[in-house]
């Protein structure tokens, strides 16, 4: 099945990060053909924007962002129940767990490529009540 992939940018995470890097994703997941690309506009925000994609039939959801950033997405996914992929691209100010799984999240076009045609690598996910979190 060809990977159906969404870029979501958090353009506040990292103090202005994600804003910084928006030229730079842009281009990396446009030379592998990906232009839909959907910027948050407030707080957690990330969330009905994933489950919007993921209802449209999104495959991979790429959040470019942080540890928040990238757990709100998760949740989405995990809420959904949907058979779709997370990709990480860093624009947080910590980024822990993209270190803690060894993501290339640092490289935009190496995560452009791995959103597209990369391995699937599944990884545990913690719950309180009726919010899942990623990490600590």
């Amino acid at each position: 099945m060809a990977e159906r992939v969404c870029v979501i940018v958090n353009p506040a995470s990292g103090r202005g990060r994600g804003a910084r890097a928006l030229p730079g994703v842009r281009a990396a997941f446009a030379a592998v053909g990906v232009t839909d690309v959907r910027i948050t506009e407030a707080r957690e925000d990330e969330r009905a924007i994933a489950r919007r994609a993921i209802d449209e039939g999104c495959t991979t959801l790429v959040a470019v962002g942080g540890d928040g950033t990238w757990s709100n997405v998760a949740n989405a996914i995990l809420h959904a129940r949907a058979d779709c992929r997370l990709a990480l691209v860093a624009a947080g100010t910590g980024n822990d767990f993209a270190k803690t799984v060894g993501a290339p999240a640092g490289d935009a076009p190496l995560t452009a490529r791995l959103a597209v045609t990369g391995p699937d690598v599944r990884v545990d996910v913690g719950r309180i009540e009726d919010r899942y979190f990623l990490n600590i």
